[in-house]
């Protein structure tokens, strides 16, 4: 996964990555955020998080807007909202949480639904739904 805006040659060193993705079929009714995927990292003092989120769900009640956030600690990164019609709805969400203070930081990504079941399912060949969280420390 490329980096934006591209580091300039010497100034970032990635520390660490990790990865999360929908495993077994999942579903909610929530009309709160609910957790979709997690990660917790260790970072350093002074450096930061590239945060990316990609998704592919739908919703029994068509047309029935689906919302997903992404959130480091309790402080909402990164938001978006979904609505299908006709074939599950793909997005993603990028963000860089900025320079933190070292600390342990658990990064979710959570979905909610306006009405209806919201569905995401295991990436397979014969469906397109998934979701992803990757994260990466920076160092600077």
């Amino acid at each position: 996964m490329p980096l934006y805006p591209p580091p300039v040659a010497g100034t970032t060193d990635i520390l660490q990555t990790a990865s999360a993705v929908v495993s077994t079929n999942a579903t909610t009714t929530s009309a709160t955020y609910a957790d979709l995927l997690s990660i917790t990292l260790t970072v350093s003092a002074g450096s930061s998080l590239d945060v990316y989120a990609s998704f592919c769900a739908d919703n029994s009640s068509y047309g029935t807007p689906l919302f997903m956030q992404i959130i480091v600690g309790a402080t909402v990164l990164a938001a978006t909202s979904l609505c299908q019609y006709a074939h599950p709805e793909i997005g993603q969400l990028y963000k860089n949480t900025g320079v933190l203070s070292a600390a342990s930081y658990t990064v979710k990504l959570q979905w909610k639904t306006a009405s209806g079941t919201a569905r995401c399912t295991a990436l397979s060949l014969a469906q397109p739904e998934h979701a992803s969280l990757v994260v990466m420390e920076l160092g600077r």
